[in-house]
């Protein structure tokens, strides 16, 4: 049986500004995973990598640690980027003014160094 709501307990919420989708390299890899997905579309999840502005579209997590918001090419020949807890392996992105691309043909135009 559906119980009614107590209006003293309930909470609102802001509406999500397009700097929401800032990605903040500190917070944990399974997060920045989670908020990619939410955002995917509008706002976005933006950030700069190798000199460039990106909006990533998918990633995964990796266990392995380094220095926040540092990308390198992963021992799999992927492009990684630090987080505060593991890393994240980006999947697919699309530069500023570009077409969306996988993180291997990114790193084919951006070469960065192997972590």
């Amino acid at each position: 049986m559906p119980l009614p709501q107590d209006n003293a307990r309930a909470t609102t919420v802001s509406l999500i500004q397009k700097s929401d989708g800032h990605i903040d390299w500190t917070n944990p890899a399974d997060h920045l995973e989670r908020q990619i997905r939410a955002y995917l579309g509008w706002p976005g999840s933006h950030a700069h990598l190798a000199g460039t502005d990106v909006i990533i579209t998918a990633a995964h997590v990796s266990p392995k640690p380094g220095e926040p918001g540092i990308a390198c090419t992963s021992a799999s020949g992927e492009l990684a980027v630090h987080s505060g807890e593991g890393s994240l392996i980006i999947d697919r992105l699309k530069p500023a003014g570009k077409r969306e691309m996988t993180g291997l043909e990114f790193l084919a135009g951006h070469p960065l160094p192997k972590a």
